[in-house]
């Protein structure tokens, strides 16, 4: 038993040495380890910075005019709604000429607002002038397509000619669907967006690169006050603003129009109203599948054609989504 234990003794005593020099060259790789971790994250931090660097963020401009108040907002960056809305109110409030307005507000009706984009998608010092007919192509585009479609569907349907005279003496605009009531944006933080056009969210990186630095943005902010009409449209005589009936019904409306003023390739069944906020919906007002749907203050019904042919199958849609753009629903 002593003889184990004095060779055990003796085992130990030589491997010790042994054991510190692999401990030591443990450490002294991890160290080295730990040293090449640190110099590659510096150097990834540095090209970071670098690549920061080159990145243009541009300064925006933006201009919000209020027709209906004759105001026109500046702003020198990007701008949140609320601040919008509130600028507006002062603005108005400064520029009145007495205090009739006891509630120190405009007093705007909230689902009529309508916030529409004008800003030129190709913007330069030199062009800026034309921002309000060249930064609305998608719309033009719209318009043209149900317009093309109205042409030509009115070699076999005359009344589609009609349809397309009431549309063309609107004006439409690229409209921006958030909400505008100030309640609503002052008490839900995600109803509180920065103002930014859609032709500055949607270029590419080059795109960026090559536009100047400094850039401009245009908006329109319509802020009625409640209205006292809806607007009948479609195939029909002429369209038709109407006194509204409250909590009345489109057949309420149909009611009051004269014999014959619905157009024969009107659907007689299902019609399609545009609520003033750009909500739309599909109301029913044959007598055997009659849903009533509620007409906000402000809001235009637009009288459908009737069986389409497959090639025009669309057009009802396109033009109830034309509408949704029209300033001053």
């Amino acid at each position: 038993m002593m003889n184990y234990m004095s060779h055990a003794s003796k085992m130990t005593g030589r491997r010790l040495p042994l054991v510190r020099t692999l401990l030591t060259v443990r450490a002294l790789l991890m160290m080295r380890n730990l040293l090449a971790l640190s110099a590659l994250f510096s150097l990834c931090t540095v090209s970071y910075a670098s690549a920061t660097s080159n990145v243009i963020t541009p300064s925006v401009k933006t201009t919000v005019e209020l027709p209906l108040q004759g105001v026109t907002l500046e702003y020198k960056a990007n701008v949140r709604l609320l601040q919008v809305l509130d600028d507006a109110n002062a603005s108005f409030n400064a520029n009145a000429s007495s205090n009739e307005n006891a509630s120190g507000s405009i007093g705007y009706f909230p689902l009529s607002a309508q916030l529409f984009d004008k800003t030129n998608t190709e913007a330069t010092e030199a062009t800026e002038v034309n921002q309000a007919t060249e930064s609305n192509k998608a719309i033009e585009a719209k318009k043209r397509n149900v317009f093309n479609q109205l042409d030509a569907f009115s070699v076999e349907e005359p009344e589609a000619k009609l349809v397309k005279q009431q549309l063309a003496s609107f004006q439409y605009l690229n409209r921006v669907f958030i909400e505008l009531d100030r309640n609503a944006v002052i008490s839900q933080s995600d109803k509180n967006p920065l103002i930014v056009s859609s032709s500055h969210t949607n270029k590419s990186s080059a795109a960026i690169k090559r536009a100047s630095t400094s850039q401009t943005q245009a908006f329109s902010l319509y802020l009625p006050q409640r209205p006292t009409s809806i607007q009948l449209m479609g195939v029909m005589k002429e369209s038709v603003t109407m006194n509204l009936i409250e909590h009345g019904t489109l057949n309420d409306y149909l009611d009051a129009l004269p014999n014959g003023f619905i157009g024969e390739a009107a659907d007689k069944s299902v019609a399609y109203v545009v609520q003033p906020d750009g909500v739309v919906q599909t109301i029913q007002y044959a007598y055997w599948n009659k849903q009533p749907v509620y007409l906000a203050p402000g809001a235009i019904v637009f009288m459908a054609f009737y069986s389409l042919p497959s090639e025009y199958s669309t057009l009802n849609q396109d033009i109830v989504d034309l509408l949704r753009h029209k300033v001053g629903l």
